[in-house]
């Protein structure tokens, strides 16, 4: 696990905890049809978050967050700070 792992899915996580309604890992694995400790497993760094599984995440927390696609996509990748 590298610190870069784990600064995408703290960035991922603090987004999907901004959403409305609240989404739970498990919300978001059924929406990507993967296990929920996949979606964990990405949030804590244990587990590597590829480009097209980043990109069908923004689309899905998009849906429900005031962030585009793009704007998630942006913030995984450069590290930027997301408020929850």
């Amino acid at each position: 696990m590298t610190e870069q792992q784990k600064q995408h899915g703290a960035t991922l996580r603090a987004i999907r905890l901004q959403c409305t309604p609240r989404l739970k890992q498990g919300d978001v694995a059924n929406m990507l049809g993967v296990l929920q400790s996949t979606i964990s497993g990405i949030e804590t760094g244990t587990r590597r978050l590829s480009v097209p599984m980043l990109k069908a995440a923004a689309d899905v927390l998009a849906t429900r967050s005031r962030m585009t696609t793009e704007e998630i996509v942006l913030a995984v990748v450069l590290g930027f700070e997301v408020e929850q």
